[in-house]
């Protein structure tokens, strides 16, 4: 059973995402892509593997990015969810590369609404389930930021939060985090320009939970080395965390109900 299936507001669905796969590389996905799979994980028993199979009605697919979605442009974003590979390296610096995803389904149900079932790969379930070193979050913390990269950011950032309040991470690594590899992006001032400053502006304005400042730390050549990062709560932090561990509590309580149930 998904845990959240009977959520009036999926945008309020608790994700417990697994810092490995928020830290992963090659993500190409796009925003809608990223937002479908972080309301999967609010689907999931994360606990339960045998929950790696969600049914979702259409509509609250709509629901979760804010917008109707015509039927090919939903067999794309599942398309894309199917074949993207993603790279999950650890501290040896060894990786191993896989699908997220193994099947999806389409089908209208018996009261005529289109639903989309989705099955997590082989790969990706030990990323998904039983995992030790998670991020928790709402699906609202995600859906009213820009793009893609704003998401990366924000996940990225809410990961390292519950580590560090200020840290440094190599600009290479950073812009493989945000997936922007590309020769463009070796030149600082353009990426800056374009992608940092814009999410990180993005983020200050949309996130309730923190708000964050970076600058760049450079060589004896100048030549920007890494950015550092400062988060700092913010003034619904505690509020908001307090919901998030009644949520918790909630979902404990109905697991425990339906295991004696069953």
């Amino acid at each position: 059973m998904n845990k959240n299936n009977f959520a009036m507001d999926v945008t309020k669905n608790l994700i417990e995402k697994s810092n490995a796969l928020i830290l992963s590389k090659n993500n190409s996905l796009t925003k809608r892509e990223l937002i479908i799979l972080d309301l999967y994980l609010s689907f999931i028993q994360p606990r339960d593997e045998g929950s790696r199979t969600i049914v979702v009605k259409k509509k609250l697919l709509e629901q979760a990015v804010g917008t109707q979605i015509k039927a090919s442009d939903l067999k794309q974003n599942i398309s894309n969810l199917l074949k993207t590979q993603i790279s999950i390296e650890n501290e040896k610096g060894e990786w191993i590369q896989s699908t997220l995803f193994q099947s999806s389904y389409c089908f209208m149900d018996d009261n005529k609404e289109w639903c989309v079932s989705l099955t997590c790969s082989d790969f990706a379930k030990n990323y998904m389930f039983d995992i030790n070193q998670y991020t928790v979050f709402q699906l609202r913390d995600v859906i009213n930021l820009k793009n893609s990269k704003s998401i990366l950011l924000f996940e990225y950032l809410l990961s390292q939060k519950y580590m560090h309040k200020t840290w440094q991470i190599p600009i290479d690594e950073l812009r493989q985090q945000l997936n922007c590899t590309e020769e463009y992006y070796d030149d600082y001032r353009k990426f800056n320009s374009k992608i940092l400053k814009p999410c990180v502006d993005d983020i200050n304005k949309t996130s309730i939970l923190f708000n964050v400042e970076y600058s760049k730390k450079t060589d004896k050549d100048r030549f920007t080395t890494s950015i550092e990062f400062t988060l700092t709560n913010s003034k619904n932090y505690k509020q908001m965390v307090r919901d998030i561990h009644d949520l918790q509590d909630m979902e404990n309580k109905k697991n425990n109900l339906l295991g004696d149930i069953l």
